[in-house]
């Protein structure tokens, strides 16, 4: 497992950032998350829905990408308002924007699973302390990253909605209708069906292992990007120990996004890779 050095961070990161965000315009919406909190299918789902086009990795890629590669994307929203995708902690011109959010207790699980697909050889309690202060990312810790979008300008303002990735899963037509609403773009509950019933896990991972290379990153291990999607595992995966440390380190975020303290059961197991 790499960790970044606060140094790097502090003296390259500004200038990344200020190269990634030239050119959006305050017309353009974000759509912002910490890594491995749904986004990848979000972005799947609000295309499908918006355009009635198949999503696939290449035209998800072109359509909603990555902020940094929208300088010749087409609008997608009206308005001729682009989508562009974050994980920064950085808002740029864009005056509206959507927050994803997940159980950061679960986002560590997922998180650990992505490491390990990327060669990481420890176990989790070595993991979780370096991924609650940040230091496995150049996105800074759950905590910073999410605190950042909910105290900011955006969101006091009105122009920031906040979506819950236990949401998406459990009613994804409903949270998909709202984040629309938000956006301003025309609302078909039946393109939204389609669009949730052809990106399922099980057809997310066929489209993962049909895309080009150069659309979806490959593993050594032969493992998967999209994951299982599972809300909650953590309450049978973690000790009491390890959730004690992320809530004694973000209990107040779990409150403010009314995901609320644990009882003490531990887990069973350990977490898998």
């Amino acid at each position: 497992m790499y960790r970044y050095p606060f140094w790097l961070k502090r003296a390259v990161r500004p200038v990344i950032l200020r190269l990634r965000y030239a050119g959006l315009r305050p017309e353009d919406a974000v759509l912002a998350s910490y890594p491995r909190s749904g986004s990848t299918w979000l972005r799947f789902l609000l295309l499908e829905s918006v355009t009635g086009q198949k999503a696939e990795w290449k035209n998800v890629n072109r359509l909603i990408p990555y902020v940094g590669g929208h300088r010749r994307i087409p609008p997608l929203l009206p308005g001729n308002r682009r989508l562009v995708s974050t994980h920064d902690q950085r808002i740029g011109p864009p005056q509206q924007g959507v927050l994803l959010v997940r159980d950061p207790r679960d986002v560590a699980l997922s998180y650990f699973r992505w490491q390990c697909l990327q060669g990481y050889d420890g176990d989790f309690a070595t993991f979780l302390p370096a991924f609650l202060d940040g230091s496995v990312t150049f996105h800074g810790s759950w905590a910073d990253n999410t605190r950042f979008w909910l105290d900011s300008t955006l969101h006091r303002d009105g122009g920031l909605h906040v979506a819950r990735f236990e949401d998406l899963r459990g009613d994804p037509v409903g949270t998909v209708r709202e984040i629309l609403l938000f956006l301003g773009a025309a609302v078909n509950d039946d393109a939204i069906r389609t669009a949730v019933n052809e990106n399922t896990i099980a057809r997310s991972r066929e489209k993962e292992e049909r895309a080009e290379p150069d659309d979806v990153r490959r593993y050594a291990s032969g493992g998967h990007f999209v994951g299982e999607g599972q809300v909650g595992a953590w309450q049978t995966k973690l000790t009491d120990e390890q959730v004690q440390r992320i809530e004694d380190e973000v209990g107040d975020l779990l409150d403010r996004l009314g995901y609320g303290r644990a009882p003490q059961t531990a887990a069973s197991s350990p977490p898998e890779r």
